[in-house]
């Protein structure tokens, strides 16, 4: 056996397992070690790409007993990706089972939506309004449920507000340990009617028994956007246990308050819808192709990018030592980086044999450490160079070379189901800056 086979065999596994694992930055990790004249390492950074943007399949957005970190809401009228808007069905439990309430005289009956700072999005100087609406159909907790469901409510809203999203704190008066305290937080209040508040006061206390049979009398709420609405987008964030439906009442002049709260243990259902029409985004809407200018990416349920290697065939019988996919941000008329910048992190997904929507083997190896292992941050550029995001597909690019896996990807935000915002990208014809995949290879046959 030659030296370098002899080399070849020894070394490259090391240098494979560092690429993957190391936590230095994926776009360099490995390329350094070793000579490329002892290791016959070939180097292409001109590798066929072709890129497109399709339209997003239906995302989950409820999973049995868990939260999404952020939950969506808002109506923004974007000037490349159009019309979107983010919508909630909600279910609420009682904070407590069998609560004795006597006679009582309700005061107000308000939603609290504690914000997620991290999610605002879109043009903050216009206002956003909500409406609230009681559900009327059930939703089974016990399933997944997806951004395109929709159940019945009523049409009488139970309460409205519009407001500026804003990351002050609001300070209001809060009687949950039995006297009056004074809490603060970022938050919107949605004042619903007292009407509510008292029916659910007044109910036989065998509906407070447990709460599924809470459940059949107040199935939950609806909030969605107004048509007024056309400015911003916010994330809510509803695992706290600040947020809820407050109803505040009095037994003789005792001021106090009861809670029905949002739980993972029943149904959080986010619904998206998106238009298009007439907006730059739709021109780009199509099937992967070396032509296509840009890639538009967006969260919630809108587009997704779609990445082809016609011609990774070429690898086989190579190890691929280190693999980089280069997107950078594209600027086009009309948009504005300050109301809509670019999103924070990218990921690739690829359709397993049976059509499943799976990660890269690269971020599934990355496990916590996506952004140092995959990567798919976004990255300021240098002065005058765009903004860029790169992601190791090492992994995955042997898999599509050895014939393992399809020779396409999806490039989404991650995650999606609770990211709102969006991205431009230089597709496969930009002209002067465009997708590209750098491969560092070895050949061994």
């Amino acid at each position: 056996m030659d030296l370098n086979s002899l080399l070849r065999r020894l070394i490259w596994p090391a240098l494979l397992s560092y690429s993957l694992y190391s936590c230095v930055d994926p776009t360099s990790a490995g390329l350094d070690l070793l000579s490329e004249d002892l290791l016959n390492l070939e180097y292409v950074d001109t590798f066929t790409v072709e890129t497109a943007t399709e339209l997003s399949e239906a995302v989950r957005t409820h999973t049995p007993n868990s939260f999404l970190k952020a939950y969506i809401l808002g109506r923004a009228d974007d000037p490349l990706f159009g019309l979107s808007e983010a919508s909630l069905y909600a279910q609420l439990i009682p904070e407590y089972l069998s609560p004795k309430f006597g006679e009582v005289i309700v005061d107000s009956v308000v939603l609290v939506l504690p914000y997620d700072t991290s999610k605002f999005y879109g043009n903050r100087t216009q206002p956003v309004s909500l409406e609230v609406y009681q559900l009327l159909d059930p939703i089974v907790s016990t399933e997944a449920h997806f951004s395109t469901e929709r159940f019945m409510y009523s049409p009488i809203p139970l309460g409205r507000t519009t407001f500026f999203p804003s990351k002050d704190s609001v300070r209001v008066f809060d009687y949950g340990s039995g006297t009056r305290d004074t809490i603060s937080f970022p938050h919107v209040r949605i004042s619903l009617s007292k009407t509510l508040g008292q029916e659910l006061l007044a109910l036989d206390t065998s509906y407070y028994a447990t709460d599924s049979i809470f459940q059949t009398f107040f199935r939950g709420i609806f909030i969605k956007p107004s048509a007024a609405s056309s400015g911003a987008l916010v994330g809510v964030n509803l695992n706290t246990t600040r947020a809820g439906m407050m109803v505040y009442y009095r037994n003789d002049t005792i001021q106090k308050q009861f809670q029905y709260q949002f739980s993972p243990y029943v149904a959080n259902v986010s619904t998206f819808q998106h238009n298009t029409s007439g907006k730059p985004v739709e021109k780009q809407i199509g099937t992967p192709s070396a032509q296509n200018q840009y890639i538009f990416v967006q969260g919630m349920g809108g587009v997704n990018g779609k990445i082809r290697f016609p011609s990774v065939a070429s690898l086989k019988n190579s190890i691929v030592n280190h693999a980089i996919l280069e997107l950078r941000v594209a600027t086009l008329p009309g948009d504005d980086s300050n109301l809509y910048p670019p999103a924070s992190t990218l990921v690739l997904y690829y359709r397993d044999k049976n059509g499943n929507l799976q990660v890269v083997k690269d971020v599934a190896l990355a496990d916590t450490e996506i952004p140092q292992k995959f990567g798919g941050t976004f990255q300021a550029g240098a002065d005058p160079e765009p903004g860029l995001y790169r992601m190791n597909l090492s992994a995955h690019l042997q898999d599509m070379a050895d014939g393992k896996v399809s020779n396409e990807m999806l490039l989404s935000l991650f995650p999606k189901t609770e990211n709102n915002s969006r991205a431009v990208l230089y597709g496969a014809g930009g002209a002067t800056y465009r997708a590209k995949l750098k491969v560092a290879f070895t050949k061994y046959k």
